[in-house]
């Protein structure tokens, strides 16, 4: 499995970070609600292997503070995309 990470510039929500991290349980993600196309804060990363979408990073600072998060698309949790 070869992973490629792409910066997303700029990043936009759509149908993969819906299905990757839209479908977390509530609370586990707080990036509130976004129309398909919308721009979205942070800096994202897109992890795609074979040419499909196996998960994502994302950093936002604030005043000092960074806030990071990486989410594996479900299906490939537990192969080594988050690690």
């Amino acid at each position: 499995m070869a992973l490629k990470w792409i910066a997303e510039n700029p990043p936009h929500w759509d149908e993969n970070k819906q299905r990757v991290i839209g479908g977390a349980p509530e609370g586990i993600f707080d990036l509130g609600d976004h129309e398909p196309g919308a721009l979205i804060p942070g800096e994202w990363w897109r992890v795609e292997d074979d040419g499909g979408v196996a998960g994502y990073g994302w950093m936002d600072c604030t005043w000092g503070d960074a806030e990071i998060l990486l989410a594996v698309a479900p299906g490939r949790q537990g192969g080594g995309v988050g690690t």
